[in-house]
C-alpha cells in the first residue's frame, strides 16, 4: 500500500485556494498511484485561532464537503484533511478522513495547545478509523507529545500513526531534526508506522518556512522525508505483524495496564 504525507502553504482564511491547492496535491498523488494521502492540521483554512475568521469559513463547510466527496468520487485513494468544526456552541480542531466518496471518520484533538483553549474546546474520543484492511489513528500536533495516545491507538489496532501538524515556528530543517528527536519513539515502542506533515503558513500568500514530511517505520527508521513537498513510501503490514510475533520487540504486548493505572487514578 503506497502511503503519502502532503506538507503544503496554506493561506490563512481562504478556503478555496487551499482547496484549489490540496485538490492538486491529490490529483498528482493519485497519478503516481496512492492509496492514502495525508494533509496537515487546519490544512483548508491555515492555522487559525480568529473567532471570526473561524466563523466565515465555517459559512462555506457545506459546500466545501460537497466538494470535497465528489473529489474523492473521482479518485481511487482515500484522504486525510483538516478543518474547524463548530458542535454545540463549540469549536474544535478537528480532522476529516474521506473515501469513495463518503466522510468515514472525523478525529476532534484531544489535548490542546495552552493558546489554543482560548478558542477551542478539548474531543473526548481516542479512536482509530480503516481504510480497506489498513488502520489509522490520528494525532493532531500537540497530541504528539503525549505518548499514551500512540499506546492507546496501537492497542485498538492502528498500523499508522498520522500526525498532522501546524506548527509555525523554526525553519524545516531544524524542525525536522526535533521531529526526529521524538516521533520514532512513537513508532518503536507501538510498532506502527508513523506519518507527519506539517503546515506552511500564510496570511498573504508568501511562502511558509516550516514545511516538511517525515514518516517512520516500526524500527523506529526514517524511511521518507522531504521538505516542501510530499514523501510517499510504500508499507507492508507484514512488517508490523513480525515484529508482534516475537516475544522481545511486541512491548506492548507486556505492558502491565493493571499497574499503570493505578498512577492515573
Amino acid at each position: 500500500m503506497k502511503v503519502v504525507a502532503v506538507s503544503t502553504l496554506s493561506v490563512m482564511g481562504d478556503v478555496q485556494h487551499n482547496l484549489s491547492e490540496t485538490r492538486q496535491w491529490i490529483e498528482k498523488s493519485q497519478r503516481e498511484g496512492a492509496d492514502v494521502v495525508f494533509f496537515p492540521e487546519l490544512i483548508l483554512t491555515g492555522y487559525v485561532k480568529d473567532k471570526q475568521i473561524i466563523d466565515r469559513v465555517l459559512l462555506q463547510k457545506e459546500a466545501l464537503f460537497k466538494d470535497l466527496m465528489d473529489i474523492s468520487r473521482r479518485v481511487s485513494l482515500a484522504f486525510a484533511i483538516g478543518f474547524p468544526q463548530k458542535l454545540d456552541g463549540r469549536y474544535y480542531i478537528a480532522h476529516f478522513l474521506f473515501d469513495n466518496g463518503c466522510l468515514i471518520g472525523v478525529h476532534r484533538k484531544t489535548h490542546l495547545g495552552p493558546t489554543e483553549k482560548e478558542m477551542y474546546s478539548e474531543g473526548d474520543e481516542i479512536n482509530i478509523f480503516s481504510v480497506g484492511s489498513l488502520k489509522i489513528g490520528f494525532q493532531l500536533c500537540y497530541e504528539t507529545h503525549f505518548p499514551e495516545i500512540s499506546s492507546i491507538q496501537a492497542k485498538q489496532g492502528a498500523h499508522i500513526l498520522a500526525m498532522p501538524f501546524a506548527s509555525p515556528r523554526e525553519k524545516a530543517g531544524d524542525k525536522l531534526e526535533r521531529f526526529k528527536r521524538f516521533l520514532p519513539a512513537r513508532a518503536y515502542d507501538n510498532s506502527c508506522f508513523v506519518m507527519a506533515c506539517n503546515l506552511g503558513m500564510s496570511k498573504y500568500g508568501e511562502g511558509g518556512e516550516a514545511r516538511l514530511a517525515l514518516i517512520i517505520n516500526p524500527k523506529g527508521e526514517v524511511i521518507g522525508q522531504e521538505i516542501d513537498g510530499s514523501s510517499m513510501v510504500t508499507l507492508s503490514l507484514t512488517d508490523i505483524e513480525r515484529i508482534q510475533q516475537t516475544k522481545m520487540g511486541y512491548f506492548n504486548y507486556w505492558k502491565r495496564f493493571d499497574l499503570l493505572r493505578s498512577y492515573y487514578e
